[in-house]
């Protein structure tokens, strides 16, 4: 069959929009490939740093070989679609290729490696031979759809490239937004790429069979190119050298940008979109002007100082953004809904401070390019002015994350890539031909005397800085910094505050802090426990693995106990370890304890590489929402650090309640049920909880040794926590009834793969959701799972709202116990006090009207907060006291019912409580302020009686009342 070739070329209308496509692919692929590479790097900052190398180095290899090789094929357009398809193969391959070299680094090779730079290039190698070929066919693809484009339409060689440029830019911006707001969230990791590669596939074929229906176009002349003239090797540098300050940009924006947005995955998407459309409109503005430019290193020239000015005026822009930020948070409501308007916004933010240096740079490579062209050097200098940008974005990606931002400091960074391009501008405006007027010296000498100026005074302010305006609302913070270092992968900040509190942040994100004096911080208690916790349950433990330095308090807690031999302690970033050191005499056995040992490598690594097994594996991420933590809450990351824990080991790890919610907790749950044998999960403070988790049997028992730990039992001391019972009061409960419960959400487990988490915390953190609704359950889990509290301290301050009621119940019990004459116990809060006054009917007359208004409201205050925590005794007791009072026979229908629910609870008798419950309940009415507690404790006593069959029932039976609360979701789900 032979195809028949028409004359009439392809409209230039296609090139423009297919090369869109292609940008838009192509950016799809930088962006996933960040999330993949942040499994084998163990860090996002590390993986996009590394992706950005390996994207612009293919880049510059693929245009350098499609700009030798393009003037030798007869129809490029053709190899344009090739190159398209191989493209989409290789999306379809990735992430089997990915899933089967990451295991076989981690499992065979990695395991046979020193620490240090052999790993590092390992690692390197690996992703650069999974990621570089594609780079380098999508750097070929500009120089080859340039060739097909010029050979159909040569009249504006400008104007088209012009437009190449900004259709390939604007489907970039485009790709990186849908990849991380929508496809990423619906298809996961694989069902993006995969959707980038079903892209490829289809401009391929339309670029096949277009190009197939078409007679080909001229070649150009056969003529050999001039050589590299001084001109032309100006242009060459300016490509090269523009690109490196142009990168250097990018990665200070992004990190100062992180400090007001978040450093979210999300906010990392909006900047790199927000810089993209830059380079797009760049491109866009210019095409008109390219064509008509008589002297094109004196406009280069020139847009170079313009653009170095510009990038200096972003430093005390940069400063406005944080009142922006504040202004925002103030304005919006902390809705689902309101949260697409905050990322526009945020998205704003980012465009306000890069778009008019992006602008500036955008317009550069299209004028290098056309300039090169009139000057008769053909279509290799379109590969060539490519590569050597690229080549520069590379260096400038090496110098701003490996030498400026640690030894100099963001600033600098920005500041650096300034500097680049001012000297760079006037370098070709000195070459450029015949001398400058008298208007543009003037210009030039202001632009000088405004930059010097800038780089002299600009400083970054770091009391906005560490302020954590997109959390706080505030633009500045009311602490002393008295630590601030720019790290390779974070900036982090110690704060001093006027009240007592050390604080450690990274980011502009508090990760710990530290009371000096007063009561103790909330962290004080996760950091402390998280280490005594699994003392307290493996008394023969010897090791410790910990994953995060954060403040290094848990590390000095652990070393507390004398029979640990060693504590390793991984953490990725120096810079944290520095910070961590300005604690002090709080965290000093972390770093003079010679049986402490302080690691800086991503945990991944370290593990894989000493194959080491530990009594406990203790894990203290960030909050998910910050970038690359949610991989430390997947069930791939579970499936790998039981590995290195020792039969009857225990793994812990710390989960934040604030700025997450209980679905989004259930995909942790769910992934780490997947993997380890049983689990009982601690409340530290209101705000966060610790898992401990056995990866074979039951999590043991808590065993009172530790505080026969000096130094141990001190550090718990100062949290109040003198027994057992402090801790056991800190019970949520177990897998055996919390897995039921978070399977209910039905979400799924939280994969590397299907980030669910990384993908919706962040929308949480805006929305200051949070999960405290869990302190619902122990009540009702207790009961549920058995556990008896017993031997409560009178002096324990409850932290949490049933910890404290557990402690309150405790002294109602010693209160009703007393002999005689019954007197309030010192410890007895003004609430317990105030209630045990209306529960005595002691000399009160039996006015029904008083008994409602304070009797019967005091029984229900009772069953509802401190009954599950009371004795059989006790609710005896208050029965006597009415008898005794002489009430009996004035009580109502229904007060008897209270009265008589009351003492089933507390007896644990759950026949009668399933009968008074559902009494009290059919009177009350569905609609009733009690039917939520009513429901579950009938709920429970069926369930502990009747079994499934009866919660089925029953639910359905009063379906009208909100069964999604926690403790009805949690008793329902339970007994199905």
């Amino acid at each position: 069959m032979r195809i028949l070739h028409i004359a009439r070329p392809i409209p230039r209308g296609w090139f423009y929009a297919l090369f869109a496509l292609s940008g838009f692919a192509g950016l799809i692929y930088e962006s996933i490939w960040s999330h993949y590479l942040k499994l084998m790097l163990g860090h996002a900052a590390y993986a996009q740093t590394l992706v950005l190398v390996i994207f612009m180095g293919g880049m510059a290899i693929g245009s350098w070989l499609a700009g030798r090789w393009s003037t030798r094929l007869a129809r490029p357009l053709l190899w344009y679609a090739g190159v398209e398809g191989l493209l989409g193969v290789a999306a379809l391959l990735f992430d089997v290729l990915f899933r089967e070299m990451s295991g076989w680094l981690f499992d065979s090779v990695i395991p046979g490696l020193d620490a240090g730079w052999t790993i590092d290039v390992v690692k390197w190698g690996s992703a650069a031979l999974i990621t570089l070929p594609q780079a380098i066919m999508l750097g070929a693809t500009f120089p080859l759809m340039s060739a097909g484009l010029l050979r159909a339409h040569p009249a504006v060689p400008g104007q088209a490239l012009s437009w190449l440029y900004f259709t390939n830019s604007l489907g970039a911006s485009i790709g990186v937004l849908t990849s991380g707001f929508y496809l990423v969230n619906k298809v996961g990791l694989p069902g993006t790429i995969l959707a980038a590669g079903l892209v490829n596939f289809l401009v391929a074929i339309i670029v096949y069979v277009a190009e197939r229906s078409t007679a080909p176009p001229p070649r150009p002349v056969a003529r050999a190119e001039p050589g590299i003239s001084g001109a032309a090797a100006a242009m060459l540098m300016t490509a090269m050298l523009t690109g490196a300050a142009s990168f250097m940009y990018e990665i200070g924006w992004i990190r100062m940008l992180s400090l007001v947005l978040g450093s979210a995955t999300h906010s990392f998407e909006l900047m790199l979109s927000a810089f993209i459309l830059g380079l797009a409109l760049g491109s866009f503005y210019i095409r008109k002007r390219i064509d008509a430019a008589t002297d094109p290193l004196r406009l280069l020239g020139w847009i170079q100082v313009v653009m170095a000015v510009l990038a200096l005026l972003s430093l005390p822009l940069y400063m406005q953004t944080f009142d922006a930020m504040a202004a925002m948070l103030k304005v919006l409501a902390r809705t689902e809904q309101a949260y697409t308007g905050f990322m526009l916004l945020s998205h704003a933010i980012c465009l306000v401070l890069m778009l008019p240096v992006t602008f500036c740079a955008g317009m550069t490579l299209p004028l290098i390019t056309a300039a090169l062209l009139r000057a008769g050097h053909g279509e290799g200098s379109i590969g060539r002015v490519y590569a050597a940008n690229t080549v520069g974005a590379i260096a400038g990606v090496l110098v701003a994350v490996h030498l400026l931002m640690p030894l100099a400091g963001l600033r600098w960074v920005v500041s650096g890539g300034a500097l680049v391009d001012l000297g760079l501008g006037l370098w070709l405006l000195r070459r450029a031909a015949g001398p400058a007027s008298r208007p543009q010296r003037y210009a030039l000498a202001g632009a000088l005397l405004l930059a010097l100026g800038l780089v002299l005074t600009v400083r970054l302010d770091p009391t906005k800085t560490t302020s954590g305006v997109f959390r706080s609302g505030q633009a500045r913070t009311s602490a002393d910094v008295v630590f601030h270092r720019d790290g390779k992968t974070a900036t982090v900040d110690v704060q001093s505050y006027k009240r007592g509190l050390i604080a450690i942040a990274t980011n502009g994100k508090t990760d710990a802090a530290i009371a000096t004096k007063g009561w103790p911080s909330p962290d004080d208690y996760t950091m402390i426990l998280i280490g005594a916790l699994p003392m307290a349950m493996k008394p023969d433990a010897r090791t410790v693995g910990v994953i995060g330095m954060g403040s290094g308090r848990t590390t000095h807690t652990l070393l507390s106990n004398p029979r640990l031999e060693y504590v390793d302690t991984v953490e990725i970033e120096p810079v944290m370890v520095e910070g961590a050191r300005q604690f002090g005499d709080f965290v000093k056995r972390t770093f003079e304890d010679s049986r402490s040992r302080i690691h800086i490598e991503d945990a991944k690594t370290f593990f894989a590489r000493n194959r080491h097994q530990y009594d406990i594996v203790l894990s203290e991420p960030s909050n998910p929402w910050v970038s690359g933590v949610s991989t430390l809450f997947s069930e791939e990351f579970y499936r790998q650090i039981k590995r290195y824990i020792r039969p009857g080991g225990l793994f812990v790890q710390w989960l934040q309640l604030y700025e997450t919610d209980i679905p989004l907790l259930s995909t942790v749950f769910n992934a780490l049920g997947a993997e380890f044998a049983d689990y009982r999960v601690y409340y530290t403070n209101s705000g966060d909880m610790l898992i401990v988790a056995s990866p074979e049997g039951a999590v043991p028992a808590i065993g009172a040794s530790i505080f026969s730990e000096p130094g141990v039992a001190a550090l718990l001391k100062s949290l109040n926590l003198k027994s057992m019972a402090d801790f056991e009061q800190r019970l949520v409960g177990s897998r055996k009834t919390l897995e039921p419960f978070f399977a209910s959400y039905g979400y799924p487990a939280n994969s590397d793969f299907f980030p669910i988490l990384d993908q919706n915390a962040a929308s949480r953190r805006f929305m200051r959701a949070n999960a405290e609704e869990l302190a619902e359950l122990p009540p009702f889990s207790s009961r549920l799972e058995g556990h008896t509290m017993t031997g409560v301290p009178e002096d324990t301050v409850g932290s949490l709202d049933f910890s404290s009621a557990i402690v309150q119940g405790h002294l109602i019990d010693q209160y009703y116990a007393q002999a005689g004459p019954r007197k309030m116990l010192p410890a007895m809060d003004d609430v317990v006090m105030n209630l045990l006054d209306d529960l005595r009917m002691e000399g009160r007359n039996c006015d029904h009207e008083l008994l409602v208004r304070n009797w019967l409201t005091a029984i229900k205050a009772t069953v509802r907060r401190y009954g599950p925590y009371l004795s059989a005794r006790t609710g005896r007791a208050i029965a006597d006291d009415v008898k005794r009072a002489g009430c009996e026979k004035a009580l109502d229908e229904t007060m008897q019912d209270w009265l008589s629910l009351l003492q089933a609870q507390t007896a644990r008798d759950w026949e009668a409580t399933a009968d008074v419950a559902k009494r009290l309940l059919a009177a009350a009415g569905s609609a009733s302020p009690e039917a939520q507690l009513l429901l579950a404790e009938a709920l429970l006593a069926v369930l502990k009686t009747e079994g499934p069959e009866g919660v089925a029932m029953l639910s359905l039976m009063y379906s009208d009342v909100p069964l999604k609360a926690v403790p009805l979701r949690y008793l329902i789900s339970n007994g199905q």
